[in-house]
């Protein structure tokens, strides 16, 4: 199964903690707007509806004012008044041109004027008159009865809808007729078209009897209000309530309907807020909810790309090169500038490829110089080897020469008795004698020149192979040097351990959110065993090699003790050759007497016999001496033998150890 990249698992973590609380947000909204909607829409009814109200009451509350000021007016309260006919219509005349008057200066529609007999006069914006019976008339009939200024429900006149703000005309404590002005239904039209109560919203004005006396809707003055029942005879300052409205084309519409009592009359203000405003509201909302948590959404996901790159990136330069390291590049750095742990990390893996390409370099240098060396040696102990076979056979030659020279001793002392018959053979062997021993003087020469010439071979072979042990031992020590860097990794590894765990426990205690970091620390983790992983398969390797070096070390020990007994066989057989040097002398001096006696020999022959008992002992000496030169020289060729093949074992070692270390590019 292919596991997933920690980018992978920061996108999902970071992608989660910002889609789930979005998602949850707005499922929560979606549930919550509705009734949040609703309650935001009561308090705004009720807060238009106390408007409106306050400004129909303000709106009345002027022209009842106006009725006071018009009632009080002299010109008013004697419109009937005289003796004669011709005066009382002289101060109705009076009355009614300040009335027009009155309706020019104060932009009113009509005045209505009565005496206490309801007959009563109808004067408009244009001038014109027209006289009525008003003794049925609200208003009429209620300022006489209350004494008071009245404004009267919605009634039609000349095919037209109004209401009338009456008051008492009194004149000396008495009343003596009614003023009124007359106020178009239109006034109210245009007054609630300004205001606005949502998108399908509207205000209603209601008067004492249910009729619909105020609207933006023309058609709707004077229609009966329905449901009036429910708020008839209330008398708190307002009510609210939900209710369901059927048009005449049998559509029913759901309305909040916010009932606010005036303050001058008995009507009542009707706000009525359309359900389908709050649902277009909640519509809007959660658009714009919607395309906030998108906008979240991207804004999360951009972030979380960002943030996860600038930790994965890193993490994949070192994983990227601990991989080239485990594969023997150590050539290869980590590029990463981040001031964290991460950044510690990488400078810290640069210092150790430092130092370990440093030590490889030392490593194979020695290692050529240790193959260099063991080549030499092995040439060396090659020509020791033919140098001491040479003077194995010289020294044969000897022997043989010796053991003969011995016979013809023995069979001269048998037959000393004939020898002064073969005096002159006698002289002439004597002669060929001491020509033998001449050569046998050459040889023994070129014998000393050869162990001489072994002998500074001898040295030269120590000399190199001290010279080996010192730069194996330089290895070694360096080998130790590269144990010491590696436990130092591991600590570097240890430490990144312990960070990560550290991480791992803070990003626990930080709950969901630190999930992601919990993460992260579990893959540093992993990484810094990774790391320690591969510097045990590096020590693995250097403990392989000091192994190998301990061995080569070991073998030029050995190498160096053979060089000891050789040198001390060279110097044997040099005293050999010194030996044999001094009696070959003798011999020849002897020689040369025994040709002086020869001459005398008839004279005396026990001198004869003496000489020739001497020159057999002396035969019988070099014989002997020939031999321990051979024991000797033998020994020194099983030596130069050891020490040839414990050179090709150290060439073998230094190969290999080379093999070794070619692994790593430095």
């Amino acid at each position: 199964m292919k596991s997933r990249s920690i980018k992978t698992k920061m996108l999902a973590i970071m992608i989660s903690l910002v889609l789930i609380p979005s998602l949850l947000l707005g499922f929560i909204s979606y549930r919550s707007s509705d009734k949040n909607m609703l309650s935001q829409y009561e308090m705004f009814g009720l807060a238009i509806g106390d408007e409106i109200a306050r400004s129909t009451d303000a709106y009345l509350e002027s022209y009842m004012d106006k009725v006071k000021f018009i009632s009080g007016k002299e010109q008013v309260v004697n419109f009937n008044s005289g003796a004669t006919e011709e005066e009382k219509k002289a101060n109705g005349d009076m009355a009614k041109s300040y009335i027009q008057k009155f309706i020019k200066e104060f932009e009113v529609s009509s005045v209505v004027l009565s005496d206490m007999n309801g007959k009563a006069i109808s004067i408009n914006s244009e001038g014109k008159t027209n006289d009525i019976n008003a003794s049925e008339m609200d208003w009429f009939k209620n300022p006489v009865s209350d004494k008071k200024v009245d404004i009267t429900d919605i009634y039609e006149s000349s095919g037209k809808k109004f209401i009338t703000v009456s008051g008492p005309i009194v004149k000396d404590g008495q009343t003596v007729g009614v003023v009124g002005i007359e106020i178009p239904s239109t006034h109210f039209q245009e007054l609630f078209e300004k205001m606005d109560i949502g998108e399908n919203g509207y205000p209603l004005l209601v008067d004492s009897k249910g009729s619909i006396a105020g609207s933006k809707f023309e058609g709707d003055f004077g229609r009966e209000f329905v449901g009036y029942e429910q708020f008839a005879d209330f008398e708190e300052e307002y009510k609210l309530y939900q209710d369901v409205y059927v048009n005449p084309d049998g559509v029913e519409t759901e309305e909040i309907k916010v009932v606010t009592k005036l303050e001058n009359t008995d009507w009542k203000l009707v706000t009525i807020i359309m359900l389908d405003d709050i649902n277009s509201s909640v519509r809007n909302m959660m658009i714009s909810i919607l395309a906030v948590g998108i906008a979240v959404i991207i804004a999360g996901i951009i972030v979380s790309v960002l943030f996860s790159n600038s930790i994965i990136k890193p993490i994949k330069r070192i994983v990227h090169s601990v991989q080239k390291m485990a594969e023997g590049d150590l050539t290869e750095k980590v590029d990463v500038k981040n001031h964290d742990e991460i950044g510690i990390l990488a400078d810290s893996f640069n210092k150790m490829t430092d130092k370990l390409g440093k030590l490889i370099m030392d490593v194979k240098d020695v290692s050529a110089e240790v193959s260099d060396s063991a080549h030499v040696l092995a040439a060396s102990s090659e020509e020791t080897t033919a140098s001491a076979e040479e003077i194995a056979r010289t020294v044969e030659e000897i022997a043989h020469g010796a053991s003969e020279q011995a016979a013809d001793t023995e069979r001269g002392v048998s037959l000393v008795t004939g020898l002064s018959m073969k005096l002159d053979d006698l002289n002439k062997v004597s002669a060929d004698t001491l020509d033998s021993v001449e050569n046998i003087n050459a040889t023994n020469r070129e014998s000393t020149l050869v162990v001489s010439e072994l002998r500074s071979k001898t040295e030269e072979n120590n000399k190199s192979t001290h010279m080996i042990e010192e730069e194996i031992i330089a290895l070694d020590a360096d080998i130790s040097q590269v144990g010491e860097i590696l436990d130092a990794i591991d600590a570097i590894a240890e430490q990144t351990n312990l960070l990560a765990l550290n991480a791992s426990i803070e990003a626990a205690r930080a709950g969901e959110a630190g999930k992601g970091f919990a993460v992260v620390a579990e893959e540093i983790r992993k990484l810094a065993e990774q790391s320690k992983g591969s510097s045990n398969d590096i020590k693995d390797i250097i403990l392989s090699v000091q192994a190998k070096s301990g061995e080569t070390v070991k073998a030029m020990g050995a190498v160096k003790e053979r060089n000891e007994a050789q040198n001390s066989a060279v110097e044997k057989v040099g005293l050999s050759f010194d030996t044999i040097s001094s009696l070959i002398d003798d011999i020849t001096v002897k020689l040369e007497s025994m040709g002086h006696s020869i001459e005398s020999m008839n004279e005396d022959k026990e001198n004869v016999v003496s000489a020739m008992e001497s020159i057999s002992s002396v035969s019988e000496e070099t014989a002997a001496a020939s031999e321990e030169v051979t024991a000797s020289v033998e020994q020194q060729t099983l030596a130069s033998d050891e020490v040839a093949r414990s050179a090709e074992s150290l060439n073998r070692l230094s190969e290999k150890l080379i093999q070794e270390i070619n692994i790593f590019k430095v």
